[in-house]
């Protein structure tokens, strides 16, 4: 995660997946590739003393998705049928894209396809903290402020608990927390109320 998180932060791992192909490492015992080994398996896990804390997701008014790995697919096609867990859908048109979260220029398989797909919308906006490949190719860029510059909750999957985050800095530059970037959003779209019901940030904490 961590060198990812800077300029060119996609190369690191794809360096080492080119290394280990170029040495005929892959599909060997002891060969190949892997990452994040901490988080797999339990690695490091204590024992479970009970459900963590958490909040409903509520029902969403919207049914429509797509699988992430297939938002070239989704941006080249409209209208094209598409097979998902036992149903066919429709890929909509999309004109106008809204991502916040995430990378795709970091985890999509074909990158030269979501390139060219890339420019089918109108609009692209993208909301990070950092300034990604992603966000490199969007039209607006909202900068979101990163974990030490917001209050917040986090929790731990390895742990039963929430954990206060006090922020540590202030927000550099024009960054906001993607909560304020919402709830903005939200208020000149005329839904401010049915976003926050009424609670700012720190009410929601």
């Amino acid at each position: 995660w961590s060198l990812q998180r800077a300029q060119h932060g996609e190369q690191p791992f794809w360096a080492a997946l080119g290394l280990a192909s170029m040495i005929g490492q892959i599909g060997l015992p002891g060969g190949g590739v892997g990452y994040g080994y901490a988080s797999l398996g339990g690695v490091g896990a204590p024992l479970n003393l009970g459900k963590s804390p958490g909040m409903s997701q509520l029902a969403k008014p919207i049914d429509s998705f797509i699988p992430v790995a297939r938002i070239a697919d989704m941006l080249l096609n409209p209208g094209a049928p598409y097979s998902y867990e036992g149903q066919t859908r429709t890929y909509p048109d999309i004109r106008l894209v809204y991502w916040a979260g995430g990378n795709p220029y970091h985890h999509h398989q074909d990158l030269n396809r979501l390139a060219r797909a890339w420019t089918r919308p109108e609009t692209i906006i993208v909301q990070d903290p950092m300034f990604t490949a992603t966000a490199q190719r969007a039209d607006i860029v909202l900068p979101a402020n990163t974990s030490i510059e917001r209050n917040d909750i986090a929790g731990n999957k390895r742990c039963d608990f929430i954990f206060a985050m006090h922020r540590a800095i202030d927000p550099v530059g024009q960054a906001r927390s993607d909560f304020a970037i919402f709830d903005e959003i939200a208020g000149k779209l005329g839904v401010g109320e049915r976003f926050n019901e009424g609670r700012d940030e720190m009410g929601w904490l």
